[in-house]
């Protein structure tokens, strides 16, 4: 019986050590009837030396409690590292166990002579309990190694988290940005419609100013003129018999009149434009001096806006007034009428002319 169990360990182990894998029902069965034929040895009467030292291997091959699902395939992998080392030691102890049978032999066959010392079962009892203490540091390291790995694995979910936040944070603020250019692209063209709106009423005022010297100038020589005529209506100093004194008609007065003060009220409404376009003028200045501050600042920014004006003074925007064109147009009337001939008389002695004429049809 013990030569048996002895085989059926010996072969377990070596089919372990070849790698063989048995299924786990198998391997369990296996070693179960391994433990079982070690507990029967242990039930045994010690009656060889030998005999306590197979009683301490099948102690140590018995049946531990039942292992996790999980587990089991680590411990066979464990196992089948540490299945070379165990070899080794039941070849050792095979062989001092043949030792042991010869000298168990020899003893029966020659009772007389004296006991000889037999092989130390305490190196045999140590070398097994170092390889049962290796195996359980091996099973608390391969322990801390999954704490290790379970440690890092939640190490890990917690960095992807904080990456799917960022990656989320930065489509935010990429959106933002590109509301943000949007905006300013949106006030740049905005800025140059602005511009060109304030240079367009640059021009008007500037129109409108001249407009306003032009009608103020004639305003004035409308005024030298009624002096004029009052001075003349003063003296008198008409002569009513001349036929060739120029004369105007009570109706050409009155449209004189009627368009001197049609030219008043264009003027005053000129005035009252060029007010307006003051007050603007003072507002887009105030808006220039926020954007010359916002070019100061952004001097890399590209030129915008419409091209110069033409210059005001040029030849072909100049031009008379109406009412010069038509005291040219009147004298000429009457210097072809009164004269005849021979225009070669100054603009101001045919205004004399005009205005004796008038004095004298008033006094008439």
């Amino acid at each position: 019986m013990l030569f048996a169990c002895w085989q059926s360990l010996c072969l377990y182990h070596a089919e372990i050590g070849r790698g063989v894998n048995y299924p786990r029902g198998n391997s369990r069965y296996k070693f179960s009837s391994c433990s079982s034929l070690l507990k029967n040895l242990l039930d045994l009467p010690p009656q060889t030396k030998h005999c306590r030292l197979w009683a301490i291997c099948a102690s140590s091959f018995q049946p531990a409690e039942p292992i996790p699902f999980g587990e089991l395939e680590q411990i066979e992998e464990h196992w089948r590292e540490e299945s070379h080392e165990m070899v080794q030691i039941i070849n050792r102890l095979q062989e001092e166990n043949r030792k042991l049978i010869k000298s168990l032999a020899e003893k029966q066959d020659s009772p007389s002579v004296n006991n000889s010392h037999p092989l130390s079962p305490e190196l045999d009892i140590a070398v097994l309990q170092k390889s049962i203490a290796s195996n359980e540091k091996l099973r608390e390291q391969l322990k801390m190694k999954e704490r290790e790995v379970n440690a890092k694995a939640s190490e890990v979910d917690s960095l992807l988290d904080q990456v799917d936040r960022l990656s989320t944070i930065n489509k935010e603020l990429r959106k933002k940005i590109r509301t943000s250019q949007a905006q300013a692209n949106r006030l740049i063209e905005e800025r140059a419609d602005i511009l060109t709106q304030l240079q367009d009423q640059q021009y008007e005022t500037s129109i409108l100013r001249q407009r306003l010297g032009i009608a103020e100038k004639e305003k004035e020589d409308l005024a030298q003129s009624n002096v004029d005529i009052m001075e003349i209506k003063t003296k008198n100093v008409c002569d009513y018999e001349d036929p060739n004194r120029p004369r105007y008609t009570t109706e050409e007065i009155k449209e004189i009149l009627k368009e001197r003060n049609d030219y008043q009220a264009k003027i005053s409404e000129l005035e009252r434009e060029l007010e307006k376009y003051r007050k603007s003028d003072a507002i887009n200045t105030e808006i220039e001096e926020d954007d010359d501050d916002d070019d100061d600042d952004d001097d890399d920014a590209p030129v915008q806006g419409p091209l110069p004006f033409e210059p005001n003074d040029a030849p072909w925007r100049k031009s008379e007034s109406g009412i010069r064109k038509m005291f040219r147009k009147l004298f000429n009337e009457t210097n072809m009428t009164f004269l005849g001939n021979s225009p070669k008389r100054s603009l101001s002695s045919l205004s004399k002319m005009t205005l004796t004429t008038t004095a004298g049809d008033t006094a008439l």
